[in-house]
């Protein structure tokens, strides 16, 4: 498929043109097309996945994925799965993950709390104040990063998901941040989706303490951060070039594979289209309708 940029400038004044309500041409004569020769993405060896958008919506499987998945497992092919999601620990994801038929390590699940702890490990912290979830903490403390809740003791604080976040408790992170503690950012969503709708994430969290204090995180972690494929790097010896990852959202997960150098495949199961990705300055090396064709062609 086509992957010249172009003029992005020229596409915002004249918009994009929908073709049969599927395919959309972008002024600057970008055309995204849906690929139909899967065979140069059946050729990589480390699939991986985004989980929300690309496997299961809310809680509903999308059909034909979790077949396709199987597939190429059979087929030798090593499946991996990438998530944002910084309020549930690892086994969640495996239990849930376990009862589809499509992962029974712990090791094929890479969470943006895993890049939190490696950056923290490899700074010399070994506690934060730790803005997340139980589950969060959890998972820090099992890597060796406890969480600190004595604010008088506090040398790095941690922004994550937080169900239980107020104004109050973010005003408490951003007079901490404020007094020169340095900060880091799980990821940059700004909301996670829901069956209710979508809820305040980590980003929104921290242009809140932005914006109240003018000082930016030292790291914002997670998706798109190559940080994701590095913890990837850590665990399976595959090189990039035989690596290529999936997932619906442009600004995330197609912006993983450019910051990593690796190749994408944006889905359309979830948030972005093809009307998007004409006008977006992240292109995917190919596109597909679903995860699920793959599995006519493995």
């Amino acid at each position: 498929m086509n992957t010249t940029q172009g003029n992005n400038a020229e596409a915002d004044r004249l918009g994009t043109i929908m073709i049969k309500g599927e395919v959309t041409l972008a002024s600057n004569g970008y055309r995204p097309e849906l690929t139909t020769d899967t065979s140069p993405i059946l050729n990589k060896e480390a699939f991986i996945f985004d989980l929300d958008g690309t496997v299961w919506n809310g809680k509903k499987i999308i059909p034909g994925v979790v077949e396709a998945i199987q597939k190429l497992r059979e087929q030798g092919k090593q499946p991996i799965f990438l998530t944002n999601n910084s309020s549930k620990s690892r086994q969640e994801y495996l239990t849930r993950l376990q009862g589809l038929g499509l992962c029974n390590d712990l090791k094929e699940i890479v969470m943006s709390t895993d890049t939190v702890t490696t950056y923290l490990k490899n700074h010399g912290f070994k506690s934060a104040y730790i803005m997340g979830t139980p589950a969060m903490r959890e998972m820090c403390a099992e890597s060796g990063v406890s969480h600190e809740a004595d604010l008088n003791k506090v040398n790095v604080v941690v922004i994550g998901f937080d169900r239980t976040a107020t104004a109050d408790k973010l005003t408490e992170v951003g007079r901490l941040v404020a007094k020169g503690i340095p900060y880091i950012v799980a990821h940059p969503d700004p909301f996670c989706p829901s069956d209710e709708g979508p809820i305040m994430d980590c980003g929104a969290y921290y242009a809140a303490i932005k914006v109240m204090t003018g000082i930016e995180a030292k790291a914002i972690l997670g998706k798109p951060s190559a940080a994701m494929i590095e913890e990837v790097e850590i665990r399976f010896s595959i090189a990039r070039d035989k690596m290529v990852m999936f997932g619906d959202r442009l600004y995330t997960d197609v912006a993983l594979g450019r910051a990593a150098n690796i190749d994408s495949v944006l889905v359309l199961t979830g948030e972005n289209t093809l009307k998007d990705a004409a006008s977006s300055t992240e292109r995917p090396t190919w596109i597909l309708n679903s995860v699920a064709e793959l599995h006519s062609d493995v």
